[in-house]
């Protein structure tokens, strides 16, 4: 598993309580996953992900907090 994006579960649960929920009120569910990918040696690498689905009323507000939650907002 690779280490290198490695998020600790604290902060994961800090992102979910401190940014993720207050701009999705309506709700979200947290599924554990795995994914994997093909590094550059062409060996399949596993690791553990986490995937986010988002409960929330089609609404500019919620299209503009959507793109807060892409790296570099």
């Amino acid at each position: 598993m690779s280490k290198l994006y490695q998020v600790s579960n604290n902060d994961f649960q800090s992102f979910l309580n401190n940014v993720v929920t207050p701009l999705f009120p309506d709700g979200l569910t947290v599924f554990d996953t795995n994914g994997q990918y093909l590094d550059s040696t062409g060996t399949i690498v596993e690791e553990k992900s986490k995937s986010i689905s988002l409960f929330f009323n089609d609404t500019q507000q919620t299209k503009t907090f959507s793109s807060c939650l892409l790296p570099g907002c």
